[in-house]
């Protein structure tokens, strides 16, 4: 009985994984063609990029999607999922981090400083948390956790490869001891920009 319950759980995640990844895809893709009707601008720079970011915002990988909606700013979002193993079940979380970049510097090369937050949601739906099982899955328990970061951006006005590399900063309260840190974490994405 445990062994199904536990299946359709699974399988019900699966799904629900799945679906949100082709979602986000298919709503990138859209954003980008209406984008392209709609804007004519003189200034010509690679406006969407995606990519791969290890570590980084969201701990330990993410697929990773940017806009460069302004030559100075670009607007960055993600998903990726995380499991944490436990004592006594594992802890898994979707995660969503979602920032605005200033991108100052010329030619490519760019200091990146960032503001933004992560969504954090437990992928089961009973929304278990890693608290009971005597792990702790990132510096909070808060399902939405401020941060910032500041790296270099490699990112070619035309289109091509993309390069980051960045330190972030989360601020957010300790389930354990209840308490509010500001934990370090460095990142590094590449992807390709269009």
């Amino acid at each position: 009985m445990m062994k199904t319950k536990s299946k359709k759980k699974f399988n019900l995640r699966a799904k629900l994984v799945r679906g949100l990844a082709i979602f986000l895809i298919a709503l990138s893709i859209g954003l980008q063609s209406l984008h392209a009707e709609q804007e004519e601008t003189t200034e010509e720079y690679a406006k969407w990029g995606y990519g791969n970011e290890f570590l980084g915002a969201a701990h330990f990988w993410m697929f990773l999607w940017t806009y460069r909606f302004h030559k100075d700013f670009a607007a960055n979002t993600g998903f990726s999922y995380l499991l944490v193993p436990g004592a006594n079940y594992n802890a898994d979380f979707l995660i969503f981090p979602v920032s605005i970049s200033y991108l100052l510097g010329k030619n490519g090369h760019y200091f990146e400083p960032q503001a933004g937050f992560l969504f954090t949601m437990p992928a089961e739906l009973g929304f278990r948390t890693a608290d009971r099982s005597g792990v702790r899955a990132s510096t909070t328990s808060d399902y939405f956790i401020p941060m910032v970061a500041a790296g270099y951006r490699y990112q070619s006005d035309s289109a091509g490869w993309f390069f980051r590399l960045s330190m972030y900063a989360y601020y957010g309260r300790d389930p354990k001891a209840g308490e509010y840190n500001i934990v370090y974490w460095p990142g590094i994405s590449l992807g390709r920009t269009f």
